[in-house]
Order: structure tokens, then C-alpha cells, then sequence
């Protein structure tokens, strides 16, 4: 066969298959088109998830299934997990890493936006903190620290507290969620 045509020969289990520069490059572009589309139904799931159950959903771990603001989102994670085992996926759990992705960009992109309407930065910020904050707005750099603090007072282990410290974080844990309940009004 000459160089000339493009073509590669291989055997495999004894077969001959021919693979020609056209077949390959119809492939890659199905794959591409195919990927497309997948981004595109990630982040359009991921957007609506945060408009329809919750704008926190993308922040729920296993931990988190027996609160009540999670419930929705468990249910959810359960459907869209059987969906997905039922098109015979393998790994649904890397697919809705990238769900709670989107939910988060899209939470980030809502408050950029916020930022850009004139809400301006927080006074005194960047100083002895973390390089970033003066970068975020007052309502992202909130929510992301309350959220931080959320997850450390869930992980707390209510065994190795005495009972007027753990009656003193379940209160703040629920002050700590109503903050983010403020915080997310649109």
C-alpha cells in the first residue's frame, strides 16, 4: 500500500481492518459533537438544579443527607444516579461532580454579577487574610466562609463534646444556615 493514500493496515485477532484518514476524522468530530453536547446538558442540568431545588445543592456531601434543606437534592442525586446506571455508566458519581460544578459556577456567577451592579469590596479586606479576599465581594466571601464553618460544625464529632458546647454549636449551625438562607435571596 502506498504512503500516499493514508491508509494503515493492522491485524487484530487475525482480522484485517482498514482505517483511512477520513474514517478517523469522522470519529474525532462525532466525539467532539457528542462531548459538546455533554457539556452543554451538564451545565444546563447543573443551572437548573440551582434554580429548582436549591442554590446550595452543589454544596451537599454524603454527611449532609439527614438535613432537611438537603433532602430534594439526595432524591434527586439518587434519579439522576439510576439514569445514568441504567444507560449502563459505570461511574455516575464523576458525572455529578461536574452537575455540582456548574451549580457552583452558576452560584459564583450570581454573585459576580452583584459585584459588577456596584456592591464594591469589603472595607479593610486583604489585610492578614486570604490573598483572595479582597478580590470577592462582601456577599461571596460571606457565604463562602460561613459555608467553610457550616461543614467544620457538621463534622464535629457530638460524642467529644460536653453538653453545653454541643448545645452552644447546634445553635450557631443554625444561625450559621439561616445567614446562608440570607445570603442566597435573589
Amino acid at each position: 500500500m502506498a504512503k500516499a493514500d493514508f491508509k494503515v493496515m493492522a491485524i487484530v485477532d487475525t482480522a484485517e481492518f482498514v482505517l483511512d484518514e477520513v474514517s478517523v476524522a469522522i470519529a474525532r468530530s462525532e466525539l467532539a459533537l457528542a462531548i459538546g453536547s455533554t457539556y452543554g446538558a451538564t451545565r444546563k442540568y447543573g443551572v437548573t438544579l440551582f434554580n429548582q431545588i436549591s442554590q446550595t445543592f452543589w454544596m451537599f456531601e454524603e454527611g449532609d443527607k439527614d438535613l432537611p434543606e438537603a433532602k430534594e437534592t439526595f432524591v434527586e442525586k439518587a434519579l439522576f444516579y439510576a439514569d445514568l446506571k441504567a444507560q449502563g455508566h459505570k461511574n455516575p458519581s464523576v458525572v455529578w461532580k461536574r452537575v455540582r460544578a456548574e451549580g457552583e459556577k452558576e452560584y459564583k456567577r450570581l454573585f459576580s454579577n452583584a459585584k459588577a451592579e456596584g456592591e464594591g469590596e469589603g472595607e479593610g479586606e486583604g489585610e492578614g487574610g486570604a490573598a483572595d479576599n479582597g478580590a470577592r465581594p462582601p456577599l461571596v466571601r460571606n457565604f463562602d466562609e460561613t459555608t467553610k464553618l457550616v461543614s467544620f460544625n457538621k463534622k464535629l464529632d457530638p460524642t467529644k463534646l460536653d453538653a453545653k458546647t454541643l448545645d452552644k454549636i447546634e445553635r450557631v449551625l443554625a444561625l450559621q444556615e439561616q445567614i446562608l438562607s440570607i445570603l442566597l435571596e435573589v
